[in-house]
């Protein structure tokens, strides 16, 4: 069996985990409680969902058969007390399932495909505030972000690389037709195809949302870097649209692919070292060198203060007309146009329909806290950060299954001070989850969940 999530809740939820054909929640011990059956079910992926030809009496032209369930979204509605997955059964449906018991649901939309089926291409998605487009609710409510790299389905060829999804229905967030305004970003056709987007880690923080990714430089991809992405929540037509390069520099040279990401705050000491007052967030970042397979890597900390002024800096000097929008993904490159009478502040939410989507051209850059020894066929695959007052230590998960501990103590200084075998020669996934109250660290291989008990 397969494992794909986890979702570390409080006490009384407890943990989620999915299990190829498998939904499971778990005890604080890891002792199963309950489970769910997600697959496999009659299923063709040439075919619309099972459920709808038997509704409406259609026909498909091919065979329906037994197909497992991979899920690619696994995220916890805490508000309406429901657990979220979508798989690739049936064009890529989401389903909710009670959080008090997980093998009872809601009826599913089967009209509606959120993520591709693809089983191996990057898939990212969390709650959020976001638009709406309902007049009886606020203006903004939770959503659900969806990051993922785009490939045609087989039937439908509208599900986009990054959007905002209802929680009720999983439909687009907001939706104007008589403006063309939806709460997607869309890819220029010519090189959706070929302009394939890894999607690595997303959050949300004080009002925006995240993305970290590796993507081509340029197209043809003959070489691929790494970007932050950042959208203002209360954007409904995704006009805020910025990304941003991310470098990670050592005296021996750039790292520049990312390998795995966190968020959080910062320990005392390092929050002193990078200037930000607590309790701001920071992200936490390895890069391999190269290619994203080498085993040269190196952990980097950017304050996301820092990164604001620098996204809101750019939007600055577009709109005094300096510089290009957009991007070869972007529906091309196009000159900025000045507009004296806008005041562009850090409160900027794509108000204006011009100058968008952004991709500013120069990195943000980084010096290595720490770079991690060279082992054969060994790269980060997990990241996880525990803070405690004055320290912060980071858990990086390897490919063959061991844990790095990392105690960063600045902005340009760490200790990688053990690294020790959890899951031996398997490779632990990028969902890493913490408990409650930050003691215990939850990580997933293919086969089995791990736990590294009283993190300090």
């Amino acid at each position: 069996m397969r494992w794909s999530y986890v979702e570390a809740g409080d006490d009384e939820i407890q943990r989620e985990v999915h299990q190829s054909q498998r939904s499971l929640g778990l005890d604080p011990d890891l002792k199963l409680k309950v489970e769910a059956v997600t697959g496999p079910q009659l299923d063709h992926h040439q075919c619309r969902p099972l459920p709808l030809i038997q509704q409406d009496g259609g026909s498909c032209s091919h065979k329906y058969t037994w197909t497992n369930n991979y899920n690619k979204i696994m995220v916890i509605d805490y508000v309406h007390q429901y657990l979220i997955t979508c798989g690739t059964l049936f064009q890529g449906i989401c389903e909710k399932r009670h959080l008090s018991n997980i093998s009872t649901m809601e009826p599913p939309n089967y009209t509606t495909y959120v993520v591709n089926v693809n089983q191996t291409s990057s898939t990212l998605a969390f709650i959020a505030p976001g638009p709406t487009d309902d007049p009886s609710q606020p203006d903004e409510v939770n959503v659900l972000y969806v990051a993922e790299t785009f490939l045609k389905n087989w039937l439908y060829s509208s599900i986009p690389p990054l959007c905002s999804r209802k929680l009720s229905d999983f439909t687009l967030a907001y939706k104007n037709r008589d403006f063309y305004e939806e709460s997607r970003l869309i890819f220029d056709k010519t090189h959706r195809n070929i302009f394939l987007v890894n999607y690595v880690y997303g959050f949300s923080s004080a009002g925006y949302s995240f993305f970290l990714a590796r993507q081509p430089r340029e197209i043809p991809a003959k070489e691929y870097h790494s970007v932050l992405i950042r959208l203002c929540q209360k954007d409904k037509a995704y006009r805020s649209y910025t990304e941003v390069p991310l470098v990670c520099r050592t005296k021996d040279g750039t790292y520049n692919q990312l390998q795995a990401a966190s968020v959080g705050t910062a320990g005392r000491k390092l929050a002193l070292s990078l200037g930000v007052s607590l309790p701001s967030k920071v992200i936490y970042a390895v890069f391999s060198s190269g290619q994203v397979t080498s085993s040269r890597s190196a952990l980097c900390v950017y304050s996301l203060d820092s990164v604001n002024r620098v996204i809101t800096d750019a939007w600055k000097a577009c709109f005094n007309g300096e510089g290009d929008y957009g991007g070869v993904h972007l529906k091309g490159y196009k000159s900025c146009t000045k507009n004296t009478e806008l005041a562009i502040t850090e409160k900027y939410c794509g108000e204006v329909k011009t100058n968008n989507p952004l991709a500013i051209p120069d990195p943000i850059v980084a010096d290595a806290l720490v770079t991690f020894p060279e082992v054969p066929n060994r790269v980060i695959t997990a990241l996880g950060v525990s803070i405690t007052h004055e320290y912060t230590v980071a858990f990086a998960g390897t490919s063959d299954g061991h844990v790095s501990k990392v105690s960063v103590d600045s902005n340009t200084s760490a200790n990688m001070y053990e690294t020790v075998p959890i899951a031996s020669g398997e490779a632990f996934k990028s969902d890493v989850a913490f408990d409650e109250e930050g003691e215990h660290l939850y990580l997933l291989t293919e086969t089995k969940v791990s736990t590294i008990l009283h993190v300090w």
